[in-house]
């Protein structure tokens, strides 16, 4: 009984030790970014991966933890990629983005920028794409930026179409 005992609690902790457990941290009032973090939250469900979701104000570093922030060029998710040594590209076009990534004493943090809020949706479901094909251990830093202008997320087309 007490070798059925101590499998257990070995188990147990040993499952703790190694579960991924994330946090995302991201102005909660922007929508793209709101809808890019529930298709991020569905890929970490498909992955059976534990996640919360926190407001960017209460990030504060994390050992032993995966962290994602995602945000907007001149935002306090910008101010907290630089702080960590990492950069945001100079030639971030409307609509482009980058994922970065730091591993410090255990800890792991994804930074997903854009040049606007369309630029974070879209690093936000590339991301969430990544998860989702490949797992969370295959993402790796990405500059992009779109390959058309405005691709979709501002029309001005007349609806008098003839």
């Amino acid at each position: 009984m007490k070798k059925i005992i101590f499998l257990f609690v070995l188990c147990f902790f040993s499952s703790q030790l190694f579960s991924k457990t994330i946090t995302i941290y991201f102005d909660h009032s922007i929508p793209q970014i709101k809808f890019a973090v529930d298709d991020l939250q569905h890929s970490l469900k498909e992955k059976q991966i534990e996640f919360s979701t926190q407001e960017i104000s209460k990030f504060k570093s994390s050992n032993k933890q995966i962290q994602i922030i995602l945000g907007i060029e001149n935002s306090n998710a910008a101010k907290l990629l630089k702080q960590s040594g990492k950069t945001i590209p100079k030639n971030l076009k409307s609509e482009g983005f980058c994922i970065r990534g730091l591993e410090k004493n255990g800890s792991k943090i994804l930074w997903v920028i854009g040049k606007d809020a369309a630029g974070a949706m879209y690093g936000g479901l590339e991301l969430s794409e990544i998860i989702r094909v490949a797992g969370l251990d295959a993402v790796k830093e990405v500059e992009q930026n779109p390959y058309m202008a405005m691709r979709g997320t501002k029309f001005n087309i007349p609806l008098d179409v003839r």
